[in-house]
C-alpha cells in the first residue's frame, strides 16, 4: 500500500463483474481481512496529525492560557484539578451561589431596562467577584447623617473572630502537606484599620485552622484570605433608613458618611425595604462594612 494511492484487490475489473456473487464476496472478504479498508497511509497520517495538533496540543493550550498557570511548566498543572469545575446535580445558579460563598463572592443579576418604544436601554448584566463596590455594585448614593439619614443603628461584635487563618492540604506532586496562612497584621489585608485596632485589644482567638482541598501554596494562601476576610466584614453590620431612594437595592453598595471613623465608609447592603405610609416613601436597609476606615 503506498501513502498517497489506495491498496485495490488484485482482480481484473472486466472479468471480476462477469464471476458470481458469492465468489466475488470471498474474494472482497479475504482482501479486506488483509489489507483493511485499502485507504492510503496518507490518510492515517492526517488523522493523527489532527488529533495530536487540533485535540490534544490546542486542549492544552486553551485550558492553560484561562487558567492562570505558566504554559511550560507542566508539572504545576497536570495533577491539578484547577482548569476544570465539576457542577454535579446542580442548576446554574446554585452552582454560582455555590463558587461565590466559596470565595467570599456575591452575585448579582441586574435586570434588562426596555424604554416605552421597546429599546433596550441597559442590557441584561451578571455580575460574580468581589463585593467592593465596583462594577454593578458601585456605590452611587451618600448617606449623610443629619441630612439623608434619619436612623443608624451600627452593630460592632467581637464574637467568632480570630487574627488568623491557616489552611492545611496536601500536594500531590511533591508528596508534602501544604499550609497557607493569612493574618489580620499581612501588609496587604486592606481593612478597617480603626476595626483592626479594636479586634487586637480585645483578644480574639489566636488561630482558625481549617482542613480543606486545596493543591498548590498559592491557593490555599488565597483560600486563608478568603475566610479571614469574610469573617471580618461581619464585624460590624448596620440598620438603617433614610428617605425613599429607588437606587438603594440589595447587592449593590452605599457610602454612609458621619457616623465615626469606625463606622462611617463604604457598605454592602444584603437587605432592602422600601414602604410608603404616613411618613412618606422611605427605604431601610441591612448592611456590612466593606472598605477601610474613614476619618470623618
Amino acid at each position: 500500500m503506498g501513502f498517497t494511492k489506495p491498496d485495490l484487490p488484485d482482480v481484473d475489473p472486466d472479468t471480476f463483474m462477469q464471476k458470481p456473487l458469492m465468489e466475488r464476496m470471498r474474494i472482497l472478504a479475504t482482501d479486506w481481512v488483509d489489507n483493511g479498508f485499502g485507504s492510503p497511509k496518507m490518510v492515517h497520517t492526517i488523522y493523527i496529525a489532527k488529533i495530536v495538533f487540533l485535540y490534544a496540543l490546542g486542549g492544552v493550550l486553551v485550558a492553560t492560557l484561562t487558567s492562570g498557570l505558566p504554559f511550560l511548566h507542566v508539572s504545576q498543572w497536570w495533577n491539578q484539578p484547577i482548569v476544570y469545575l465539576m457542577q454535579d446535580s446542580q442548576t446554574d445558579l446554585d452552582f454560582l451561589l455555590s463558587l461565590a460563598r466559596r470565595h467570599g463572592y456575591v452575585l448579582l443579576l441586574q435586570e434588562e431596562v426596555i424604554d416605552s418604544r421597546g429599546r433596550v436601554t441597559r442590557p441584561a448584566q451578571l455580575y460574580f467577584g468581589p463585593s467592593n463596590g465596583t462594577g454593578l455594585r458601585q456605590a452611587t448614593v451618600e448617606l449623610g447623617w443629619g441630612k439623608s439619614l434619619t436612623e443608624f443603628q451600627p452593630t460592632l461584635t467581637t464574637a467568632n473572630q480570630v487574627k488568623s487563618v491557616t489552611v492545611r492540604g496536601w500536594n500531590r506532586d511533591t508528596k508534602a502537606p501544604i499550609e497557607g496562612k493569612a493574618a489580620i497584621t499581612d501588609s496587604d489585608f486592606n481593612f478597617n484599620e480603626n476595626l483592626k485596632e479594636l479586634l487586637n485589644v480585645c483578644d480574639p482567638q489566636t488561630e482558625q485552622v481549617v482542613n480543606e482541598p486545596v493543591f498548590t501554596q498559592a491557593e490555599a494562601d488565597r483560600r486563608a484570605r478568603d475566610i479571614l476576610l469574610n469573617q471580618f466584614r461581619d464585624m460590624v453590620t448596620t440598620s438603617a433608613t433614610t428617605v425613599g431612594l429607588p437606587d438603594l437595592r440589595a447587592g449593590r453598595n452605599v457610602i454612609i458618611s458621619g457616623v465615626g471613623s469606625r463606622f462611617s465608609g463604604n457598605y454592602f447592603m444584603t437587605q432592602t425595604t422600601h414602604s410608603i405610609g404616613a411618613n412618606g416613601y422611605t427605604t431601610q436597609i441591612n448592611a456590612r462594612r466593606e472598605d477601610r476606615g474613614q476619618s470623618s
